[in-house]
């Protein structure tokens, strides 16, 4: 089971976090089925000005509306199991995700992408079937919100000079 919701993000927001996040230097990391340009990031939990005002908007988004949206999605509630943190998972030239999962829980994959390109390239989500059946191709989005719960996730590898990028986290049952 999965869905796809578009235009998740207030405006504007999208479009900083994807020029911020860009920019981190973030080195390329095994994933134990993969290669994926990966970190975690973690603010302070009051307002600093010392860090971007967009960082502790996607927080209040990941940690509050999100879980939200995905328990009026499933019908009963969940949280974060990585609550506080901001998980970036880049797939450049090279990168990729064999198939893996299910997690327990429902992963939600933030779209922070601001191009598109053909399938073909990589770096496109592939949901999988439990016997391997791709059931579905989601290309990279701009303020997509992707949840899928108990299924087979793969991001084949990517080909060419392009970047996908999400905010990739796990909701589970309180």
């Amino acid at each position: 089971m999965f869905v796809r919701q578009a235009d998740v993000l207030p405006a504007g927001l999208a479009a900083e976090l994807t020029l911020l996040l860009r920019a981190l230097p973030f080195e390329p990391t095994p994933t134990g089925a993969g290669v994926a340009w990966t970190g975690a990031l973690q603010v302070p939990p009051t307002l600093d000005p010392q860090h971007p005002g967009c960082l502790y908007r996607l927080l209040h988004f990941l940690d509050h509306t999100l879980p939200q949206r995905a328990a009026a999605w499933l019908g009963h509630p969940v949280v974060r199991a990585d609550a506080g943190l901001m998980p970036v998972w880049t797939f450049r030239k090279g990168g990729y995700l064999d198939a893996a999962g299910p997690l327990p829980g429902v992963e939600a994959w933030l779209g922070l992408t601001g191009g598109s390109w053909p399938a073909a390239w990589g770096g496109h989500l592939e949901i999988l079937s439990e016997d391997g059946r791709l059931e579905a191709t989601l290309p990279p989005g701009f303020a997509t919100l992707d949840l899928v719960v108990q299924q087979l996730i793969q991001v084949p590898v990517v080909t060419h000079h392009v970047e996908a990028l999400w905010v990739r986290t796990l909701l589970v049952r309180p």
